[in-house]
């Protein structure tokens, strides 16, 4: 009986000195995995958008006196500065379609000796804005784009009398057309810049100029720098 219990012992210490080898061999054995790193969120264009804009117009200022047909063209050129709303959205396959509107304050003028050398005669553009669809195509935080849309903004006339001093000027709020293209990057998910080329024609009009009927345009060619904050 002595003996076959002490052979019993012998056996639970063997057994249980093999499960614990076995054990340690296991755990040797196991991979813990390692967590993920974190995924950095992609950027995206999708969203509204407010800004500041400014640049300078190289305008042309054209002149025709109906009664006499007289013609003279001029430059009118001038900064400007003003504010942007906009929204972009970008589909799957990067391309970017967005809407923006911007007005903007406008120094824009210039003068030429009318054809009554008693006169100076002056355009000037108040102020300006757009409304305008854009397309481009998203690298990441880079988005090359076109645009075109409608434009309006106020132009005036006038002609000035070099020896009183006297001005007579009429202003038009006009309508037209606004084409061109830029670069936007996206500094941080919420702040942007872009730089961009638009072209400005707001058409012909009639101003009624101390009792002569002028008819007159303006249209520039800009160079636009502007800053948007991302929702």
């Amino acid at each position: 009986m002595e003996a076959t219990l002490k052979k019993g012992i012998a056996r639970a210490v063997i057994i249980t000195a093999l499960l614990s080898t076995a054990s340690v061999a296991f755990a040797a054995d196991v991979i813990v995995p390692e967590e993920p790193a974190p995924v950095t969120p992609i950027f995206t264009w999708t969203g509204f958008y407010v800004g500041v804009v400014g640049g300078y117009n190289w305008g042309k200022a054209d002149w025709t006196i109906q009664d006499t047909g007289d013609y003279a063209r001029f430059d009118a050129n001038g900064g400007f500065v003003g504010g942007t709303v906009g929204y972009n959205y970008q589909f799957y396959n990067n391309v970017v379609l967005g809407l923006e509107t911007d007005l903007s304050w406008s120094g824009a003028k210039g003068d030429i000796p009318c054809p009554n050398a008693d006169f100076t005669c002056e355009t000037k553009n108040r102020w300006i804005g757009t409304l305008r669809p854009r397309l481009g195509y998203a690298f990441d935080r880079f988005l090359p784009y076109v645009t075109a849309g409608a434009a309006y903004g106020n132009v005036r006339l006038s002609a000035r009398d070099n020896t009183t001093g006297d001005t007579f000027s009429d202003s038009n709020t006009r309508f037209g057309w606004a084409a061109g293209a830029g670069v936007e990057y996206a500094f941080t998910d919420q702040l942007t810049a872009k730089v961009e080329y638009l072209h400005t024609d707001l058409g012909r009009d009639d101003y009624s100029i101390d009792g002569d009927i002028v008819r007159g345009k303006w249209r520039a060619d800009g160079i636009r720098v502007g800053l948007n904050y991302k929702f």
